[in-house]
């Protein structure tokens, strides 16, 4: 139960979370500079802008292998927006998307699926990579057809693509 508790003094109930994810290759200094930038225009006192160090088995494993694609990324970068105050919906989401905007041109391919939230298709296409995504709906055309399984991050049947 204590690791379950961990994030509750930094997200306790109630707050409102954006995001946006995607993997980074490297931290060159234009990208440093730029995930500063977005650091400091923060709308919110919560608000954060995090890089995950990516290692271990998730880089001794062959790309294609399982569905965590990173293509050799070395961190995940999160801009994640928080706030309390719904009038303020708007410039949160807003600041976060800004944020990833401005970061875009220091990213890789590849994202952590578990961060992607209302995004389109061809965005979790694309976080998957395309050959891993294309095995992922033919195993949920096999399993879930109908999209039972659906309030998560994903993957839609193909028959939904008609």
């Amino acid at each position: 139960m204590e690791s379950q508790r961990l994030l509750d003094a930094t997200s306790p109930w109630g707050v409102r979370n954006y995001w946006k994810t995607n993997a980074m290759g490297s931290l060159t200094p234009a990208a440093i500079e730029a995930f500063d930038e977005v650091f400091m225009s923060a709308k919110s006192p919560g608000s954060q802008v995090q890089l995950e160090h990516l290692h271990g088995a998730l880089h001794r494993t062959p790309p294609g292998v399982n569905a965590a694609s990173f293509a050799g990324a070395k961190y995940n970068l999160l801009v994640n927006a928080k706030w309390t105050d719904p009038a303020r919906d708007a410039e949160n989401v807003r600041w976060a998307r800004d944020g990833f905007a401005l970061l875009q041109p220091h990213l890789s391919s590849g994202a952590y699926a578990n961060y992607l939230v209302q995004e389109p298709r061809e965005r979790v296409r694309q976080a998957y990579g395309a050959e891993i995504y294309d095995r992922l709906v033919a195993l949920k055309d096999r399993y879930d057809p109908t999209n039972v399984f659906r309030l998560n991050q994903n993957i839609e049947p193909s028959m939904a693509e008609r």
